[in-house]
């Protein structure tokens, strides 16, 4: 009883199955995640600006760097991913040749089926299962009796236990490649998400310039308006007497110039005696505009 409380108790042995199954979904987790965001980057070159900017401009370099580097880690995550999906195979050799299989085994030797055994016991123990079925399948071939039967069937049920045996043991050693390949591949995520991070960032930025500040607000000021003698060409005389008087004396009318051209000014006749006062430009068909002193007929 003393003995029996003084034993360690021994180690929970792991699901391979399960472990791997778990590694397997974080592994579609991510590639779920970072498909999303390529999606997500697709989309938003059709809602941005990029379409606008031109070959001159260094947002549209940016833009394309951002973009392709964006969605190239994307991608690359993706794919990385991807191995983890993938089925591992480990064979009773491939198991031998792994060092870091090997020393885990050494380091947990309970999830080996004989006490104190080494990886390389193990395989050898499988191997001389193996040879001694096939030793025995063939004495009994060669000459069939009770004894060759009896060691047949000894020699076969040894090699189902020990193949039971490799079978938990290999699917133990999946799952540890499965579990170093996901290690290895969430580093390289890690980094491809920066990445990733800085292009989507850098293209966000490059393709929506901000628009362009409405220019500051200018008084608009006009010339101030010039005193000036208009001569109506006698051609033109009758046309404005309608609007500025039939008694009006169109030879020398006085006026505001408040506008227009040097070739088309804009005038506003001075009310005065017999002169109402009109607004009109003034072409050379009309008459002639000159600079005079303001004199007020009373």
């Amino acid at each position: 009883m003393a003995d029996e409380e003084k034993k360690a108790p021994e180690k929970e042995k792991p699901a391979p199955a399960l472990a791997t199954g778990l590694i397997r979904d974080a592994a579609k987790w991510l590639i779920g995640a970072f498909a999303a965001i390529a999606a997500l980057l697709l989309t938003g070159v059709q809602l941005s600006s990029v379409g606008q900017l031109s070959l001159d401009e260094g947002r549209l370099i940016a833009a394309i760097a951002g973009f392709g580097l964006g969605l190239g880690a994307t991608l690359y995550v993706i794919v990385q991913n991807v191995r983890v999906l993938l089925p591992q195979t480990t064979t009773v050799s491939g198991l031998e040749a792994d060092e870091d299989l090997a020393k885990y085994f050494a380091d947990n030797p309970e999830l080996l089926p004989g006490p104190g055994e080494t990886v390389a016991a193990f395989a050898e123990r499988y191997r001389d299962a193996g040879s001694a079925y096939e030793a025995a399948l063939t004495a009994d071939e060669q000459g069939s009796s009770d004894a060759t039967k009896e060691a047949l069937k000894k020699a076969k049920a040894r090699l189902a236990k020990t193949e039971r045996e490799v079978r938990e043991v290999l699917a133990v050693a999946n799952w540890k490649s499965t579990e170093g390949l996901f290690v290895d591949v969430r580093r390289k995520v890690i980094a491809a998400a920066v990445l990733a991070a800085v292009g989507i960032g850098l293209f966000a930025w490059a393709a929506n310039p901000p628009e362009d500040p409405d220019p500051p607000a200018r008084a608009v000021i006009s010339p101030a308006p010039v005193v000036a003698e208009l001569r109506v060409k006698p051609a033109s005389r009758a046309m404005l007497r309608e609007a500025l008087g039939e008694k009006c004396l169109l030879s020398n009318v006085q006026v505001l110039e408040v506008g227009g051209t040097k070739e088309k000014p804009e005038v506003v006749t001075i009310p005065q005696q017999n002169c109402q006062s009109a607004r009109l430009v003034v072409s050379e068909d009309i008459g002639i505009v000159t600079a005079a002193p303001l004199t007020v007929v009373p």
